[in-house]
C-alpha cells in the first residue's frame, strides 16, 4: 500500500509529491488543462519523478444521474480529452460526488454500463461506500475509488484507492489517498497489503494514524503486535482482528476509522449536552467530514450505523434506533422513546469515549 493523492486545480509537481511521500496521483481529463485537466507535459513530469497516475472525469459530480446515455456521453468526452493529450488508454473514474441513496444507485449503474460500452470495461467510480459498494457487487465496473466521506466510517476492501483525508497543502490543495491494490488503474502498479511489509492480502492502514500509534495502544491493551516497529505485518494484523472482535465491529484485521474510534478515546465532556465536540467525535466515528455541524450526510451515517430508515433527517425514529444501537453496547440512553435527550447524548458521550459507537 502506497501513499497518493489526487487534486483538481492544484499544480504540486511531480518532485515535490515524491519528497512528500506521495507515488501516485490522481487527475481530471478535461477540456481546458488550464484549469483542472491534466496535460501530456504534467503527466510527463509526474511520471518522470516516480508518481504514478490515475484519471478521472468530472463535471458537477451529479452526471451518472442521467443513466446509461450519460454514462455514453461522459466516457465520449473523457476518451477525447485523453486522446487529445496523447496519453495512454487506462481505466477512468467517474465520479458520485454526493451522498447518493438507494433509489439513485440503479441509474449509477446504467451509467457505468454506458461508460464502459465506450470505453471496453476501463469505466470506474469514484463515490462513497455504498456507492462503490453497490457498483462493485452489480459488477458494472472492477474499479471503485473510495471517499472516507459518506462512508459510515467503512471501506469496501475490494475498492482500488481510498480517499481518506482532503484539503491539505502540498505546494498546493490536495487530497490524501491509499491504493487498496496493486492495481489500481494507474500508470504504474503498486504495492498493496502494507506497503511491501509480509502482510498478508487484505491487512492494511487505511487512516492517518501511524501504524507505530496503533501497535503502541494495542500493546497497552494486552495484545502482542510482534513489536512496535511501524510494519503492519501478521501479528499486528491478528492482534487488530482480536480487537475488533472484542468491540463487536467486523473483524477483518484491516485498520479502518471504525477501529481507530474504538481504538482511541475522544475524551469528551459527559454533559448531556449535544454541542460541536460531540458532533465532531461522532462524525469522526461514522467516517463522515468533522465540522461539528450535523447535517444530512452525518445523519444518514448515524442512520446507517444504526440500521434507521435512511432519508438524512432527524425524527423519533431515528432516534429511537440510536437509543437502541447505544443500549446493545452498555449504555443507558434512558429510555427507548424517540427523544434524544440529554440521557442519550450522555449516553453516547460515554460511547464515543470507550470507542464503541
Amino acid at each position: 500500500m502506497a501513499e497518493g493523492c489526487d487534486y483538481s486545480f492544484a499544480r504540486p509537481g511531480g518532485a515535490v509529491l515524491h519528497n512528500a511521500g506521495k507515488l501516485f496521483a490522481g487527475r481530471y481529463l478535461w477540456y481546458n488543462t488550464a484549469s483542472k485537466g491534466i496535460n501530456q507535459s504534467e503527466w510527463n513530469d509526474l511520471v518522470g519523478n516516480g508518481v504514478a497516475v490515475f484519471l478521472i472525469y468530472e463535471e458537477d459530480g451529479r452526471e451518472l444521474l442521467g443513466g446509461y446515455a450519460a454514462g455514453v456521453a461522459c466516457a465520449q468526452k473523457a476518451e477525447t480529452y485523453r486522446k487529445n493529450n496523447g496519453l495512454p488508454a487506462q481505466p477512468i473514474y467517474f465520479c458520485v460526488d454526493f451522498d447518493a441513496n438507494d433509489s439513485q444507485q440503479a441509474a449509477i449503474n446504467d451509467a457505468l454500463r454506458g461508460a464502459n460500452s465506450v470505453l471496453g470495461g476501463r469505466a470506474g467510480v469514484y463515490g462513497g461506500y455504498w456507492v462503490v459498494k453497490k457498483a462493485l457487487d452489480a459488477g458494472v465496473t472492477k474499479w471503485g475509488f473510495q471517499t472516507y466521506a459518506w462512508s459510515g466510517g467503512q471501506v469496501d476492501p475490494r475498492a482500488a484507492v481510498y480517499q481518506y483525508s482532503n484539503g491539505h497543502n502540498v505546494n498546493g490543495m490536495i487530497d490524501f489517498c491509499r491504493n487498496l491494490q496493486a492495481d489500481f488503474g494507474g500508470s504504474t502498479q503498486l504495492a498493496s497489503g502494507g506497503s511491501g511489509s509480509s502482510a498478508p492480502a487484505g491487512a492494511t492502514n487505511i487512516t492517518s494514524r501511524a501504524t507505530i500509534d496503533v501497535q503502541r495502544a494495542l500493546v497497552a491493551r494486552g495484545y502482542d503486535t510482534g513489536g512496535v516497529d511501524g510494519v503492519y505485518g501478521p501479528k499486528t494484523t491478528a492482534a487488530v482482528k482480536a480487537f475488533q472482535q472484542s468491540v463487536g465491529i467486523t473483524a477483518d484485521g484491516i485498520y479502518g476509522p471504525v477501529t481507530d474510534s474504538h481504538l482511541f478515546g475522544v475524551g469528551l465532556v459527559v454533559d448531556g449536552i449535544l454541542g460541536r465536540a460531540t458532533i465532531s467525535a461522532e462524525q469522526r466515528a461514522l467516517g463522515v467530514p468533522a465540522d461539528g455541524i450535523e447535517g444530512p450526510v452525518t445523519i444518514a451515517a448515524e442512520q446507517r450505523k444504526t440500521g434507521a430508515g435512511v432519508d438524512g433527517k432527524r425524527g423519533p425514529d431515528t432516534n429511537r434506533h440510536l437509543q437502541q444501537y447505544l443500549a446493545n453496547r452498555g449504555f443507558n440512553p434512558g429510555g427507548i422513546d424517540g427523544v434524544r435527550g440529554p440521557n442519550t447524548i450522555r449516553a453516547l458521550q460515554n460511547a464515543l469515549n470507550a470507542g464503541k459507537f
